[in-house]
């Protein structure tokens, strides 16, 4: 573990903020590079200021290596797109690390999961590990989730909930399942689930890490890739 400035200054941006001007948008230098945020009233975020080389292809599983210094100007007035953290099947995919191949990889899911789909239906992405993180945790669990939904909405009363939190958890982050321990709790969510029991409401109700535990949240995360995943899903059932 190190310690450095730009580390300091995420860890300062996600738990309180940083006092910005009205005036000028808020900004910040680090290194030879100057980082603009958006203000909220009297505060600001810089978010999404990476610190650590991503842990991706040969960095998988090892312990993280410092960015190159910076330059340049970069936009830190949101998070960047979401990496694994929100992926539900990493714990499912630490067993295909020996696929190294986009043909590997689209022999395992036409194999386990799209029977018989030719390449074309599969698509593909930079990082194996990633790719297999989204696209089971996407098949097995949001995709038929969100199928039953859509088909029981306007027939029947219909209700889901979503967990964000542990995305601090290396290399799993947000898996599948993690959040049986707190359902059990005791815990907010042991609250939530009893209370919802009783009064069916709220619906969709997402929690969080942070300062900020728990929300409403509309049911979007990775809408349009999750349902063409579900087509493809349809016309290839394993």
């Amino acid at each position: 573990m190190f310690a450095s400035p730009i580390a300091t200054l995420a860890s300062l941006a996600y738990a309180t903020g940083v006092l910005a001007s009205s005036q000028a948008p808020p900004s910040v230098q680090l290194d030879r590079a100057t980082f603009i945020s958006n203000a909220s009233g009297v505060v600001a975020q810089f978010l999404g200021i990476p610190f650590t080389l991503p842990p991706v292809g040969n960095l998988r599983l090892r312990l993280s290596l410092p960015n190159a210094p910076y330059t340049g100007v970069h936009n830190a007035s949101a998070f960047g797109p979401a990496c694994d953290c929100d992926d539900e099947g990493t714990f499912f995919s630490i067993s295909t690390t020996n696929l190294t191949t986009d043909e590997d990889v689209r022999t395992y899911l036409a194999t386990n999961y799209l029977k018989g789909a030719p390449s074309a239906d599969i698509d593909t992405a930079p990082d194996l590990f990633k790719r297999l993180a989204a696209l089971i945790g996407d098949l097995a669990f949001q995709s038929p989730r969100r199928l039953l939904l859509q088909q029981r909405a306007g027939k029947q009363p219909v209700f889901s909930y979503s967990t964000k939190r542990l995305k601090t958890l290396p290399d799993l982050r947000a898996f599948h399942s993690s959040d049986v321990a707190m359902i059990f709790g005791p815990s907010d969510m042991t609250d939530y689930l009893i209370r919802f029991a009783a009064h069916l409401d709220p619906n969709f109700l997402t929690f969080l890490d942070g300062t900020v535990p728990m929300s409403i949240s509309l049911d979007t995360f990775r809408l349009e890739g999750i349902e063409a995943l579900t087509k493809v899903a349809l016309a290839h059932p394993w």
